[in-house]
């Protein structure tokens, strides 16, 4: 064998080479996705569903259409007051005092110690002093 054809048998039996895995893994795909064959008797089929006659099918067809027509003429998502009804806010003067009486309140419990130093008492930094 002289040098070209070499090559041209070594390029040939890459390309069915690359062929072959390629075709093993669109083939193979299929094959392990398929199970055993069999399917286990009580999962296999759902359960019967009764028989019904005509009139019990017509009866339970009124029910639900009653149903529906008393949902119909109830209240709807839409209807009535979306909005709560608003609070009588209070005065600033309210608003300043009660803020005053907040801050006195926490700064004394700073000082007795009260509040972690991290900000949240399981914080690790917190038991550092």
């Amino acid at each position: 064998m002289n040098d070209s054809s070499s090559k041209a048998f070594v390029s040939t039996r890459a390309w069915i080479l690359a062929a072959g895995v390629v075709l093993m893994q669109a083939l193979g795909a299929g094959a392990w996705a398929q199970g055993t064959g069999e399917a286990d008797p009580s999962q296999a089929k759902a359960r019967p569903a009764p028989q019904t006659t005509p009139s019990e099918r017509a009866a339970a067809r009124k029910e639900r259409m009653a149903q529906g027509r008393q949902v119909a003429r109830g209240a709807q998502l839409s209807e009535g007051d979306p909005k709560p009804s608003a609070q009588a806010r209070p005065s600033r003067a309210e608003r300043r005092t009660e803020n005053a009486r907040r801050l006195q309140a926490n700064r004394q419990a700073n000082r007795r110690g009260e509040f972690a130093r991290g900000g949240n008492a399981d914080a690790p930094e917190s038991g550092r002093r």
